[in-house]
């Protein structure tokens, strides 16, 4: 894989190393993604190649073809990850002022603002181009609203990929933290009720560039179900079958392509492709059963899907 966050956070300040750290740490699906610095600050400009005229065998001396490639430009913005942190007066008074006030809030903020856009990221992003492009299978799941899924992603540098804003990187400040009203004392709204204290504004610009409709795919309408005659089998998995298809649908390739997925979707798998060939015990007895990757392709799972409750996803 080509950089991620992870190795764009080695040239922040060591403020900021901190703020990235928490964004990252607990939300791994954005962690994962290869990014590169966008064309143009908050937006990027990419060619779509439409067609490619290669060489082609022809006799001797006769006429050669054309060769050639035809595109077209696009442009994807960056969003904005984002918001505000009011700061009550008497509150930062208790807490050592207003520096330590936001110094504590900050973490859990930023961990909690990256929880909820990791999963805009897999359900607004990689599983609806998936649906879109007509590159998701399903898994034959009915049930509504009781239904996972998993996307996999090829990445590559120009169709593929995240992308951030490099003069935020180029300052050492992935994200931007301001004061409103100059920093001064003013009248600040929380909960509803105009008080004393401060504002300040955290925001990171950041994107995703999903340009090639071939390099996403999914497996949908995954229902787990106990097998009737034996409890401990899981049906409504998808089979062998349905995995390869997804992961030939994007070309998958070891170091290009992840696989993502609910902790417990995986966890349903290795049951299934598994426990009934390796169980690990320790002197602890317990046991354990691991599904880390499909033929080299790696599994990245998040807490930060939906545990099955999906809605039944129409697939054609």
């Amino acid at each position: 894989m080509k950089n991620t966050l992870v190795d764009i956070n080695v040239y922040l300040a060591k403020k900021q190393q901190g703020i990235v750290n928490t964004l990252l740490e607990n939300n791994p699906i954005i962690a994962s993604i290869p990014v590169k610095a966008a064309s143009h600050g908050f937006y990027n400009l990419y060619s779509k190649v439409d067609d490619i005229q290669g060489l082609q065998e022809v006799d001797y001396d006769d006429e050669l073809p054309t060769v050639g490639i035809s595109f077209e430009l696009g442009k994807t913005r960056l969003g904005k990850l984002g918001g505000k942190l009011p700061m009550p007066e008497d509150a930062a008074k208790e807490m050592g002022g207003y520096d330590k006030y936001a110094a504590d809030r900050i973490p859990s903020i930023v961990e909690k603002s990256g929880n909820e856009n990791e999963g805009r990221i897999y359900y607004n992003g990689f599983l609806k181009a998936a649906i879109a492009n007509k590159q998701a299978i399903t898994a034959g799941g009915t049930t509504a609203n009781s239904q996972f899924s998993m996307v996999a992603v090829h990445y590559d540098n120009d169709s593929t990929i995240g992308l951030y804003n490099p003069h935020a990187v180029n300052n050492k400040k992935l994200f931007a933290i301001r004061m409103l009203n100059g920093g001064n004392i003013g009248e600040i709204n929380v909960n509803g009720k105009n008080i004393v204290g401060k504002m300040m504004v955290i925001s990171m610009e950041f994107g995703l560039q999903l340009a090639d409709p071939r390099y996403v795919s999914a497996i949908v309408n995954i229902e787990p179900k106990a097998n009737v005659s034996d409890p401990d089998k899981i049906d409504g998995l998808p089979t062998r079958k349905n995995i390869e298809d997804m992961l030939g649908m994007v070309r998958a390739g070891i170091g290009n392509t992840v696989i993502y997925a609910h902790p417990t979707l995986v966890g349903y798998l290795a049951q299934k492709f598994q426990l009934a060939q390796r169980v690990i015990t320790n002197n602890d007895n317990s046991v354990r059963y691991v599904l880390s990757d499909w033929n080299g392709i790696k599994f990245i799972s998040s807490y930060n899907l939906s545990w099955g409750k999906e809605p039944v996803a129409s697939v054609s």
